[in-house]
């Protein structure tokens, strides 16, 4: 992920188990069906039986975790539904148009015009709005997405969705996986009641339809066979039960797991609950150890930091907490909260007071000095011991933190607070579950190396190199390799995992890729070829063969690839600056124009289809567009030291006298000589437009800077000639100039300047 750390879509579904009534244990010879013949069912058929645990449930936030937008109960504020992100300098919007829920961004350039403009319609909600709702729109390709915006149900009011407050974040493109999905919903089902196959190593599923909400079967598993039972009137109850799994009658750790499926995650901003090899995201049942299906990873953090606080962190901090069973055991979530049902608030922290009176005995006088500044007044344990605070990924809800723990300053856990990337870390380390062994610490280094954590490359490679590893093991090492620039040992690693698993998609993308940036196009294509063929309409492998045919030259080939890319991907930026540099070295200059428009759409950020962008204008004679485009890249990307070197390059040497200005390009130059003090390229433009301006002077120190940070010789030479020649020394001249033309072969770090310069000895 080239944005932000790791997919952030965590919220606050309480998942519970189980039924409200003990039964009986199953008869002998009565068992649960076998995994094979496991099949799940429609949700609704378990209410014909268990209509009053059904009604009850519905108003649980759980059934209403996801559901289609359409028709749904509008507890937003679409009177206040627009605001400014100064970060990204982005405007948003939300509007109803009859049933359609819209999201639309945009932004401004200098003369005030709309621009960037683009809207999707929402096509599911995720979470009940008791604190907040998230938006998921589909593209053409079946793929996933999250819109940027989310409602804030406890403040009132729209924001960036979380991970979003920053300049750089991920617009439309964040994508939602079925390991999102797993959380967030039910299973959604194929033929014959089985859910999708949805393996990390294999194309994600493309789903027509999603049910609405987590139902029964995840606290309850396949209820298929227990259905069919209760219907036939053939069997016996104790057959009935053991079709079905009830909660209350597993091992406590198999009991607490099915909560924790969900609610055990250490960091939502890094990978901590990566699935095992060859387990996919509906596989889990309820029953199953969770450990033979996930691991579960804390990140040793690099600095003294306290221990962070997530949204999704109601499991994870209660293992925190020195209160326990008796045994020893963490206490059971099923305590303090009924999967069955949501009580009044005041009836929970009753529940809860009852909890904590089995160890602990409370008087009025109990801590009466701090109880007075808890919330409520201290009237209930949780108030003082388990009180909400503002979690570190959502900064704009507030959520129970379950670490039962004194809390002196009850203020400062509400106060308002910046959204923080995931903090520093070490290591790796998988928490201890029952059933946890070497395949934990194994994935535990590959997710280490994954995630660039300092060593953790090397050690994989070195371990990998002493045994026989599986493709999860080498696609690993290929990513971090990728990661960390050698797209060689990138390549090596992940032709490994495709020599133990040939149909790994993310190994035979790294491996298309890698060669790409090895220029070994035949190679690229024929990988990406090998993707296409188990994934044909995922736009990734198609986007690899577009880049690899063209640079076989088969530009007829490629821009296919490319349209065919955009047609199921219309908010893919990469994909619309592919085509718009093809378009526009095929002299197509309109189709550029609109393929580097409709880059910008999809990602504002794009830099280089600012810089195509104005090249179609200027060959479609616009210089003044071409203008309008680069100072709007200036004034919205301030801190890129590239804008300021296309702007100033625009002014410098732009054949338009209305477009040319010397001073507001030498501004632009020295601008991008702060902002990126290492490169050679702005101090090329400042000599130059100091001897335009006839200025040799300060031409000399500028020319000295640009050599002393390693510019290309042959720039160096030719602005050296033309130097000389301003100061009336023509053998110096002529010398640099054969200079010059001895080192033309090497490639220019600043070729329109070159080009300038060329022109300018000829004359």
């Amino acid at each position: 992920m080239s944005k932000r750390n790791g997919a952030l879509l965590v919220f606050w579904l309480l998942l519970g188990c189980g039924e409200d009534r003990r039964s009986s244990p199953p008869a002998s010879g009565a068992t649960r069906a076998p995994r094979s013949a496991a099949r799940y069912t429609d949700d609704a058929a378990c209410s014909r039986c268990h209509e009053e645990i059904a009604a009850t449930y519905a108003q649980h936030g759980m059934a209403r975790s996801l559901y289609p937008a359409r028709g749904a109960a509008r507890i937003e504020d679409f009177q206040r539904a627009s605001f400014y992100h100064e970060p990204s300098r982005q405007h948003f919007s939300m509007r109803l148009e009859g049933e359609d829920l819209i999201v639309r961004r945009w932004q401004r350039d200098t003369q005030g015009r709309e621009i960037h403009a683009v809207e999707r319609r929402i096509d599911w909600i995720v979470g009940s709005g008791n604190h907040v709702r998230a938006y998921l729109f589909r593209e053409p390709s079946g793929e996933l997405y999250a819109a940027p915006v989310n409602w804030y149900t406890q403040e009132g009011r729209w924001g960036m969705a979380p991970g979003y407050d920053s300049p750089d974040h991920f617009g439309f493109s964040r994508g939602i996986t079925s390991e999102c999905i797993a959380c967030h919903d039910a299973y959604p089902l194929e033929a014959e009641g089985r859910p999708f196959t949805a393996r990390s190593d294999r194309p994600e599923p493309a789903f027509d339809a999603l049910p609405s909400g987590i139902g029964c079967q995840r606290c309850h598993g396949p209820g298929a066979e227990h259905v069919e039972r209760a219907a036939s009137f053939q069997h016996s109850p104790a057959e009935i039960r053991a079709a079905i799994v009830n909660p209350e009658r597993l091992e406590p750790a198999r009991r607490e797991e099915v909560c924790l499926q969900c609610h055990l995650q250490p960091l939502s901003r890094r990978d901590s609950i990566p699935l095992l090899a060859e387990r996919g995201a509906f596989d889990h049942r309820a029953g199953d150890a969770l450990a033979e299906h996930r691991a579960v990873l804390e990140f040793v953090t690099a600095d003294d930091r306290d221990a962070p606080f997530e949204i999704n962190h109601h499991a994870y901090r209660l293992r925190a907490s020195a209160c326990r069973e008796p045994g020893g055991e963490p206490l059971s979530c099923l305590l303090c909260h009924d999967p069955h049902a949501k009580p009044a608030l005041e009836a929970r922290l009753q529940r809860v007071d009852r909890a904590c009176a089995r160890c602990h005995a409370v008087d009025e006088d109990h801590g009466a000095a701090q109880r007075a500044s808890a919330p409520r007044g201290g009237a209930h344990c949780a108030d003082c011991h388990m009180p909400e605070r503002r979690p570190e990924d959502v900064v704009l809800a507030r959520m129970t933190d379950h670490r039962i723990q004194r809390q002196p300053e009850f203020a400062a856990l509400l106060a308002p607070r910046r959204e923080q990337n995931a903090p520093s870390a070490t290591e790796a380390r998988p928490l201890a579950l029952p059933g946890s062994g070497e395949a934990h610490a194994e994935i535990a280094r590959l997710v280490a190396a994954r995630e660039g954590l300092s060593g953790a490359r090397e050690r994989l490679a070195s371990e990998l190199s002493q045994r026989d590893g599986s493709a999860h093991a080498w696609t690993a090492l290929g990513m971090a390799a990728w990661r960390g620039g050698a797209a060689d040992e990138a390549l090596r690693a992940f032709e490994r995992a495709l020599a133990a698993d040939p149909g790994s998609i993310p190994a035979l993308q790294g491996a298309a890729g890698a060669s790409l940036a090895l220029e070994r196009a035949p190679q690229a294509e024929a990988f990406a070829e090998r993707a296409l063929r188990a994934a044909p309409a995922r736009p990734d492998p198609l986007l690899l063969r577009a880049r690899a045919r063209r640079l076989l030259g088969r530009e007829s080939e490629a821009r296919a690839d490319l349209l065919r890319c955009v047609e199921l991907r219309p908010l893919g930026s990469e994909a619309w600056v592919e085509l718009g540099a093809l378009e526009l070295a095929a002299k197509r200059y309109d189709a550029a124009r609109e393929a580097y428009r409709r880059a910008l759409e999809a990602e504002p950020r794009e830099r280089s289809a600012y810089a195509g962008l104005a090249a179609a204008h200027e060959r479609l004679m616009r210089p003044e567009e071409a203008l309008v485009t680069l100072l709007a890249e200036e004034a919205l990307l301030p801190e890129d030291h590239e804008a300021s070197l296309r702007l100033a390059a625009l002014r410098l040497a732009s054949p338009s006298d209305a477009i040319r200005d010397l001073p507001h390009g030498i501004r632009c130059a020295e601008r991008a000589a702060r902002l990126a003090p290492t490169d050679p390229v702005p101090h090329l433009w400042i000599s130059f437009a100091e001897l335009l301006a006839e200025r040799s002077e300060r031409a000399s120190p500028a020319l000295e800077r640009a050599r002393a940070l390693g510019a290309d010789e042959s720039t160096l030479q030719r602005l050296a000639a033309l130097l000389a020649r301003r100061l009336g020394q023509p053998s110096a001249a002529d010398e640099a100039g054969r200079r010059a033309e001895a080192t033309r072969a090497e490639p220019p770090r600043a070729p329109l300047l070159r080009a300038l310069l060329e022109r300018a000895a000829r004359r």
